[in-house]
């Protein structure tokens, strides 16, 4: 079973996206940033400190596009899927159940 994903960006919902930015979790990751920055170890930017402030900075912005645009679920594969014999109840019960 595929993944919902967002919709596509509308020009017209642009002020609505920038209004459904979570301004706590700007600040929250702002202070992280603050923080690290006046910490003594700025010279020893490790990867995990990179994904952690690279995955916040995609949680704020996805999250607010999935509240401004809203998601469309995938269904281009399960369609194709449900035109194949072999697909059946049993297969697409045993695909649930294995996810």
């Amino acid at each position: 079973m595929s993944q919902p994903s967002v919709k596509l960006w509308c020009p017209d919902k642009a002020n609505q996206y920038c209004n459904n930015i979570n301004l706590s979790s700007v600040n929250t990751l702002e202070s992280f940033l603050n923080a690290y920055e006046l910490s003594t170890q700025t010279d020893r930017v490790g990867e995990a400190d990179i994904s952690k402030i690279a995955n916040e900075i995609s949680n704020i912005f996805t999250t607010a596009a999935m509240e401004t645009f809203g998601l469309h679920k995938n269904t281009k594969l399960e369609s194709s899927m449900r035109n194949k014999e072999w697909f059946n109840k049993d297969c697409r019960t045993l695909g649930k159940n294995f996810i």
